[in-house]
């Protein structure tokens, strides 16, 4: 019998298990949907379904199938007949699933599975290690046969080999079920196309308490002669899914020095205290001097662009340091090319940085950084977090190049045909779905490691728990740490990136009608660090330098739907404890949507010689203060967006020599910025801004920042409330400037376009004078009563005579911010160009109005208000129903406020009651309703008077007929969910939002029938409410006969008895 009738044989007659139905995915690869069937104990025989007999190719088998199968949950019926066989008769089966294999209950990560292990299957191999010992003695290996030129090695489960010697010979696969360990004591070298592990393998090059000695190398080089050639372009590398242990020996791996300038031929370290000279660094070793000029028309290939230097160290003396400078070809090659100095006046604040890039273990592509982009290896720690891998080099390595739109192999996320011609996930040190689902797990670990030369991203954290620190990434085209999912837990402690320079296309935007976004291919425009979606990964004392593009983005895919995402939502319980309520009635409230989760912490980050500091996009927006989160597209999302009032926190940052925005908050809310130092690179001369803000960014805190140099200081924040059609209906002042300095700017503040843009200018704000000469700006209010002792105060009659002198095209008033003044005590009681305000008393009170123009500079005007009880006018719009305007929609919400009545039904009859009415219930209407929100602010108080006018006829008067006429009255503070047409429930809190609610008034109008008779209720508002809800909830009015309408709804009160003083 021939092999291939060996084959089907097997298929025939022994024992089958279906691993699974699913789609074949790797590396975030998807292929059209796959069966993998085992055949025995070896060989996976892997099949595509299909609904009819179609012809695949079995993987493994060598024998090309026609293939009809019938898929249920548990089992596969498959009939199937060898082609390649004359005389083969179709053969017939049934064969259960196998819950037992790895990922079974996830066929993404078992597809990848599978993936791994067809690279080389169990029968497949050339050399077969039989006992455990030396690599390189025969009586490891069966028959005595050592693995030679070309070999295809495994070792089997049980056995553990040692690789204790260097080889030039080109091992073709590795493959680990056992153990490989990389001996500590002795130079070691493998040259291997791929070499992998599977669940039960160990890969061992050092341990915590056995490193790769200091003066011993351990070297595996990814074979270049010949391209990937397997169908998902998973092999070439090192891809282990078992235990993994890399550990290198100890080493500085970056340290801050003082100003050096071209010409130097000694860099003057700032050893750690204690620390008498670099730790582990030699003769020998290469060096990255982080540059902080820029020069756009320089080359990546020479570093004269960020004008970063690469130097090999010749000589240590003590904290001083000899070297070549690799740069420079002809002449004195031992001297600095460019100057590398800290901004003038700030060199107490800020650190220049140098980093050690040679590590003693090393991951590397044969042919360094002249690998052909096909040949290079790349390395992936797959769905395993058992993970260590510490003081070990990756150079040129990883093939997923941010050069080019992502091409995945079978269907690419737009949905065109993928060609293969660019497949993600393949990089340079790849943390991949190793799991980020329990915070309290144990993560995986890289620290102190180098990563230098990549054409896409450096360190990556994807889908996974893990902690990066003290790792320096090194001339990286796309990003050079990146979370790439949205889901990923962990921390990112004192890492460094330098030179990562961004696609050639710097027009690529995050725009979500990009050909980028649209295909998931983010982290391309030279981002020192990319974080995907909900940004829970802690980050802390991070570095970057010379970035293309932003020092750090936070991208939380709230704009572009589900193309600009990964995973949609993360795990509640993965949140500080703080946020666990941060879904409440959202659903399944133990999942958040990761664009409407906040940032968990950027604190101690610094970046130099980039194009922008801190960009954030798409997260957390919330355009009008109200509810859940904004998020374009979210009704096709898999998730609901929560409702919550948690902030971002980025803290104790410094950013200088920027090119262009500083902080860019794009599409973004709810950010509190503090203890910030943020400076432009005054060699540039763009349209940057120190805090560049999207016209629908609200909400932000900023306190004791320091911006300089930039053409705008601040960009004001949009802070109008919600609208309706032109009427604005409510105010939003979220946005506070606090103890902050803006100098050396030509404006000190800009708008985005002609809408409301306020500050609240707390503290003690010092502003430079960007313009010579400056008009003060003018200060004028007006004040209206609105009964008791409340008093609305409007400040628009304030302007700035100087001229708006930023980019704006707009034509603008020119005030920044409007602070009040209420009890003569100098501080801000409450800022806003038209402001509310309750006095505590009678008589003459002094009201002082400050306001604040584009310069910074501040007017005072103050006037004595005679302050005297007044009666209490109508709280509520179109109170009599003498016009026709009514909301149609059932929403009668926090959100509604100010927008007059909602109505679920009803006619408006002009001719009917007083000044018209609105018949609710002609006799068809079994149910229906009317309410209106008020913010009221709390300046109603005390006891008022509710006046209804109604006309009610009962057809039938019977517990079951009778009209029912609810009228009900809410007191509410914080924001709230109400519907007309819910029966009069009232007011819902609107997920974690904190809510109080007290009803006022309910009462049942129905029962008998009357001709326009007046209602009156006396309702305690007591010290007020911020928000007034008043619902008329009819049911039972669809008998024949049947009427009810009413005429007015008015909220009233007296003038209350002045207070004592």
């Amino acid at each position: 019998m021939n092999s291939r009738s060996e084959k089907m044989e097997k298929v025939k007659y022994e024992k089958h298990r279906v691993l699974k139905a699913h789609q074949r995915v790797f590396g975030d690869s998807l292929t059209p949907p796959w069966i993998d069937v085992m055949l025995g104990t070896d060989t996976s025989l892997g099949i595509q379904s299909a609904p009819s007999s179609l012809t695949y190719d079995a993987y493994g088998s060598g024998s090309t199938l026609e293939v009809s199968t019938a898929l249920s949950l548990d089992s596969i019926a498959l009939t199937q007949r060898d082609l390649t066989q004359s005389n083969a008769e179709p053969q017939s089966m049934t064969m259960s699933m196998d819950p037992t294999m790895p990922h079974a209950s996830d066929p993404v990560k078992h597809g990848e599975h599978m993936g791994l292990l067809n690279l080389l299957p169990h029968g497949a191999e050339t050399h077969r290690a039989v006992n455990s010992g030396s690599w390189f003695h025969a009586s490891t290996w069966l028959n005595g046969q050592i693995p030679g030129e070309n070999a295809r090695v495994l070792i089997p489960v049980g056995i553990e080999v040692i690789y204790d010697a260097e080889s030039d010979l080109r091992f073709d696969t590795v493959r680990i079920d056992g153990g490989l360990t990389f001996s500590s004591s002795q130079n070691t070298k493998m040259v291997v196309d791929t070499l992998f592990s599977d669940t039960t393998g160990t890969l061992t090059i050092g341990t915590a308490h056995n490193p790769i000695q200091a003066d011993k190398t351990a070297r595996i080089i990814i074979d270049s002669q010949d391209a990937v050639s397997d169908a998902l372009q998973l092999g070439k590398g090192v891809i282990t899914h078992g235990t993994t242990r890399i550990y290198g020996a100890e080493k500085l791996d970056f340290v801050s020095l003082q100003d050096a300038q071209a010409g130097d031929n000694v860099l003057t370290l700032n050893l750690p205290t204690g620390m008498l000279t670099p730790q582990g660094w030699q003769i020998g070793d290469q060096l990255v001097l982080g540059g902080t000029g820029y020069n756009r028309q320089g080359s990546n290939q020479d570093n004269s662009r960020f004008q970063d230097e690469v130097l090999i160290i010749t000589a240590i003396n003590g904290n001083q340091i000899r070297f070549i400078n690799r740069d420079i070809i002809t002449g004195d090659n031992t001297v600095l090319r460019f100057n590398h100095r800290r901004p003038p006046g700030f060199t107490n604040e800020t650190n220049l940085y140098v980093a050690n890039l040679s590590r003693n273990v090393s991951i590397s592509s044969e042919q360094g950084k002249d690998t052909p982009l096909a040949h290079r290896g790349h390395v992936m720690f797959m769905h395993n977090p058992d993970v260590q891998v510490v003081n070990a080099g990756f150079y040129d390595l990883g093939r997923s190049n941010k050069n080019q739109i992502v091409d995945d192999v079978g269907t690419n996320r737009d949905g065109t045909a993928g060609n293969g011609t660019n497949v993600r996930g393949r990089y340079a040190l790849h943390f991949h779905r190793t799991g980020a689902n329990d915070i309290h797990g144990t993560p995986a670990l890289a620290r102190g490691n180098a990563v230098v030369g990549s054409p896409g991203w450096g360190i990556v954290h994807h889908d996974s728990h893990a902690t990066l620190e003290d790792n320096v990434v090194f001339d990286v085209l796309g990003a050079g740490i990146v979370a790439e999912s949205g889901n990923e837990i962990g921390s990112w402690h004192n890492n460094i990136t330098l030179k990562t320079t961004g696609d050639s296309d710097p027009w690529h935007s995050f725009e979500h009608h990009g050909l980028r976004v649209q295909n998931f291919d983010m982290g391309f425009n030279g981002e020192g660090y990319w974080v995907q979606g909900a940004g829970q990964v802690v980050m802390t004392d991070n570095i970057a330098v010379s970035a293309a593009g932003a020092a750090i983005t936070v991208f939380g895919g709230g704009d572009g739907g589900a193309e600009a995402r990964d995973k949609h939502a993360i795990a509640v319980a993965n949140l500080p404890q703080e946020w666990q309520n941060i879904s409440q009635g959202r659903g399944d409230e133990s999942m958040v949507d990761v664009a409407a989760t906040p940032l968990r912490l950027l604190s101690g980050f610094e970046a130099y010689n980039s194009e922008k500091g801190i960009l954030t996009w798409g997260t957390m927006l919330n355009g009008d203060g109200q509810h859940t989160m904004d998020v374009p597209g979210a009704h096709a999302l898999p998730t609901t967006i929560p409702a919550h009032d948690y902030r971002a926190t980025v803290e104790n940052f410094k950013l200088w020599n920027i090119r262009n925005h500083g902080v860019q908050l794009w599409y973004t809310s709810q950010y509190n910025l503090s203890n910030g130092l943020i400076l432009a690179d005054t060699s540039i001369h763009e349209n940057g801004r120190g805090i560049g803000i999207a016209n629908n960014s609200k909400n932000h805190r900023f306190k004791n920042l320091h911006i300089q140099d930039f053409f705008t200081g601040i960009q004001l924040p949009n802070d109008d409330g919600g609208w309706w059609g032109d009427y604005q209906h409510r105010a939003l002042m979220g946005s506070v400037l606090e103890d902050s300095y803006i100098f050396g700017v030509k404006s000190n503040f800009s708008y985005f376009a002609d809408d409301s843009h306020y500050l609240a200018m707390q503290g003690n704000n010092t502003f430079g004078d960007p313009n010579g000469p400056n008009a003060l700006p003018i200060a004028s209010y007006t004040t209206q009563s609105m009964g008791g002792l409340a008093y609305r105060l409007d400040a628009s009659s304030s302007y700035d005579p100087d001229p708006w002198n930023t980019e704006s095209k707009y034509t603008t008033r020119g005030i920044v911010s409007y602070g009040w003044d209420f009890d003569h005590d100098g501080i801000v009681d409450k800022y806003g160009k038209t402001v509310s305000h309750v006095f505590d008393g009678v008589g003459l009170k002094p009201v002082t109005l400050t306001v604040w123009d584009q310069d910074g500079s501040t007017t005072q005007t103050m006037q004595w208000l005679e302050v005297w009880p007044q009666p209490y006018g109508d709280a509520f719009i179109n109170g009599n129903f003498s016009q026709n305007q009514f909301k149609t929609h059932n929403a009668a919400s926090s959100s509604e406020a100010n927008v007059g009545w909602v109505k679920g039904s009803g006619t408006h009859d002009p001719f009917l009651g007083t000044d018209g009415a609105l018949v609710l219930s002609t006799g068809s209407a079994h149910h229906t309703g009317i309410s209106q929100v008020i913010q009221d602010e709390a300046m109603r108080r005390g006891v008022q008077t509710l006046q209804i006018r109604a006309k009610n006829t009962e057809a039938r008067i019977d517990p079951y007929n009778t009209n029912q006429i609810k009228v009900s009255l809410w007191g509410i503070n914080g924001q709230f969910l109400n519907r007309v047409n819910d029966g009069g429930q009232g007011p819902k809190p609107s997920g974690a939002l904190p809510m109080e609610a007290v009803q006022l008034l309910n009462s049942d109008l129905g029962g008998s029938t009357y001709d326009w008779q007046t209602f009156n209720f006396e309702v305690n508002l007591g010290s007020g409410y911020n928000y007034l809800l008043a619902e008329v909830y009819i049911t039972r009015t669809n008998q024949s006969g049947d009427y009810f309408a009413i005429d007015s709804f008015n909220l009233v009160g007296p003038s209350p008895i002045p207070p004592i003083l």
